[in-house]
């Protein structure tokens, strides 16, 4: 299934990419939960991940990015893509060591492969967002993905957390509503 949703994801190319990243940049910037959010966790799109780099405007509000550290993710501000470098699977990851708890985020936004309508996902399989997402209840998390990588109902393990909702091109789902 991984393989599969990654070919699918890496498809869409061209003005049909642009579309859709536009549409779901679009969408995210009227979302109340974003509006009021003070410090707000982005990631570095690889493999065809939605680009949400466009939002990235501290001088609005805080930005984050993760990088690995041991079996968790850490989560460092950047002041610009200078600030990063390669780190592991070949991420960009910033490269201060000043890290803030993600408990402290107020949004934290999720790339997957897909998703499905219970705000599971399937990811790479190593399971970070997975621990993150369990060991922050109070924070937002906010799953990114095109709509056709959205589907009925993914495998899922005792370990596997879901995000708050999914945001697509074609619109914004909470659980049940894909």
């Amino acid at each position: 299934m991984r393989r599969r949703m990654l070919a699918l994801r890496q498809g869409i190319a061209g003005d049909e990419r642009v579309r859709l990243e536009r549409s779901i940049l679009e969408r995210i910037l009227a979302l109340p939960s974003y509006l009021g959010a003070e410090r707000v966790a982005l990631y570095m799109p690889i493999r065809g991940e939605v680009n949400l780099l466009p939002l990235w405007k501290p001088e609005k509000r805080q930005f984050f990015f993760p990088r690995v550290s041991g079996g968790h993710l850490a989560f460092s501000s950047a002041g610009s893509l200078q600030d990063f470098v390669e780190g592991a699977y070949g991420i960009l990851e910033p490269t201060s060591d000043r890290t803030v708890e993600a408990s402290e985020i107020d949004v934290i936004f999720v790339p997957g492969l897909a998703f499905d309508r219970y705000g599971y996902r399937l990811g790479y399989g190593k399971g970070y967002y997975d621990r993150l997402i369990g060991g922050c209840p109070d924070t937002l998390f906010i799953g990114v993905c095109p709509k056709e990588c959205c589907i009925e109902r993914l495998p899922v393990d005792p370990w596997d957390a879901r995000v708050g909702f999914v945001v697509t091109q074609a619109g914004i789902y909470k659980e049940g509503e894909v």
